[in-house]
């Protein structure tokens, strides 16, 4: 898709996230109040991340994080102080930033390990999960 087709998938899916279960019952264990919504994208564009809630980041084929998109930069940073600050003037966007990190900076082995025993995603109702 180009940048305008999946800004408009992406809002769709959103919505289908947030939108109440059809039944009223709670379905999987989600909240009345949405779905979890699973979506693979590779670098979204800023329009598309801000629509993010939960994002899983995968380094060398490990988990390397999973949780809210509003904590991943502090996290990044506390746990891979070797992939540097976050700064939006040089890195532009988040997920530019990680892949530049991930491929200049890569973790080692035994580093990754130790990251991917934290703990991993929760699913929160109506979220859009990337």
């Amino acid at each position: 898709l180009d940048s305008c087709c999946a800004l408009s998938v992406m809002r769709h899916l959103k919505r289908l996230a947030q939108a109440p279960h059809p039944n009223g019952s709670r379905g999987r264990g989600l909240a009345t109040g949405g779905r979890a919504v699973l979506v693979s994208i590779h670098q979204p564009r800023p329009a598309i991340w801000a629509l993010i809630d939960q994002v899983s980041v995968l380094v060398g084929g490990c988990l390397l994080y999973s949780g809210p998109s509003s904590l991943l930069v502090p996290w990044i940073q506390a746990h891979a102080p070797s992939w540097g600050p976050y700064l939006p003037a040089t890195h532009g966007t988040i997920p530019d930033w990680l892949l530049d990190a991930a491929a200049l900076a890569p973790l080692a082995p035994k580093a990754t390990a130790a990251l991917v025993q934290m703990p991993v995603l929760s699913v929160v109702p109506g979220g859009l999960i990337c």
